[in-house]
């Protein structure tokens, strides 16, 4: 059996008054813990909405592609997509990456299975865990 290992990182944070487009995306990506203190660019934010205006209308995307587009170097995009990578957000394919779903309920659908996956595991080890020490 194979293990992925992921990262996946949800804030409890207050949904915004103004229910404009651009705040409840920056809402939806700060509680999925994209927009770190350290991105001061908002550079994971801006990858993830050109992932998802190009995963309805390609076959996936190259990270040269994506650092053109956004005017970013290669470097700081790869690093983008290896947490995107990590929290289960991003596949990697070949020279070429996509968005997990091509709807961001769907990618919602996929770390709430991925969450509860994770969770029961965590409870049937700690069901076993509390039969061990109760001896």
């Amino acid at each position: 059996m194979s293990f992925v290992q992921r990262r996946v990182t949800i804030l409890r944070i207050r949904h915004p008054r103004q229910q404009g487009l651009n705040e409840e995306l920056q809402w939806l990506c700060s509680s999925l813990g994209l927009l770190g203190e350290r991105d001061k660019e908002r550079t994971c934010f801006r990858l993830f909405l050109e992932m998802l205006k190009i995963a309805r209308k390609t076959e996936g995307v190259t990270s040269d592609s994506l650092a053109e587009s956004l005017a970013l170097s290669r470097p700081a995009v790869l690093h983008h997509l290896a947490a995107l990578q990590e929290r289960g957000i991003v596949i990697h394919e070949g020279k070429r990456y996509f968005l997990c779903n091509d709807s961001l309920q769907g990618i919602m659908h996929k770390l709430q299975k991925d969450a509860e996956e994770t969770l029961k595991d965590l409870a049937t080890v700690a069901a076993e865990l509390d039969r061990i020490l109760e001896r």
